[in-house]
């Protein structure tokens, strides 16, 4: 393949994807204002590295939006586990400011690294990002979301709950529910949506879907 200018070359892997979004993040910033907002932005900053930090091999982030992250995990089971780390480290948080609930989409795919002409970073693009993209942002406050491909693949080595560096929280029991399939804007075949999440925090509810995904 040929290469850039610079040398660096466009690269092609498939990987597990895991997008991460702030629910209701706009209206959340409009209600506290940008002072208080920006201490709750960094909690919710620390908390995901920490989550990320906890993995056996930790992932590679890809983007950062302010509101949430676009990471890469090498196995569906190590970006599984670092969903569920999110989802009980947010809902065991003393939150002081204000609470905050994060939606995560999962799902498997190529994606292409390519060098950024203008600032000389690499910049991942595909479908599989924005289908992730897709993924998550139809999921419900606090929800974790998956294609069939992740679900299938980490229900195999996730037998329970991953630690979440508190002795003192009680590890909940896992839910692994299939919610159906959706019709997503942008791609001719329905995909079968699964759930994963913690009893007690996780919300177990199907999507009921929107303008870019339908039952």
């Amino acid at each position: 393949m040929p290469g850039t200018e610079s040398g660096q070359e466009s690269m092609h892997e498939l990987t597990v994807l895991l997008f991460t979004d702030i629910a209701g993040s706009v209206e959340l910033q409009q209600r506290l204002g940008t002072e208080a907002y920006t201490r709750v932005i960094a909690r919710h900053d620390e908390l995901i590295h920490l989550a990320f930090e906890q993995s056996g091999t930790p992932p590679v982030i890809l983007k950062e939006t302010g509101d949430g992250v676009l990471a890469k995990f090498g196995t569906a089971s190590d970006a599984v586990n670092a969903a569920l780390r999110i989802q009980a480290l947010f809902a065991y948080e003393e939150w002081q400011v204000a609470k905050l609930q994060v939606r995560i989409g999962i799902h498997l795919g190529q994606v292409t690294e390519m060098p950024e002409e203008i600032t000389g970073d690499r910049r991942a693009v595909g479908m599989a990002i924005n289908l992730a993209s897709r993924v998550m942002d139809f999921a419900e406050p606090g929800q974790i979301l998956t294609t069939r491909s992740v679900f299938d693949d980490a229900r195999q080595f996730i037998s329970a709950h991953p630690p979440i560096g508190d002795e003192t929280v009680r590890i909940p029991e896992l839910q692994w529910p299939a919610h159906g399939r959706y019709l997503f804007k942008g791609y001719d075949s329905p995909l079968d949506i699964f759930e994963v999440g913690a009893e007690g925090i996780a919300p177990f509810k199907a999507p009921s879907g929107g303008a870019k995904a339908k039952r």
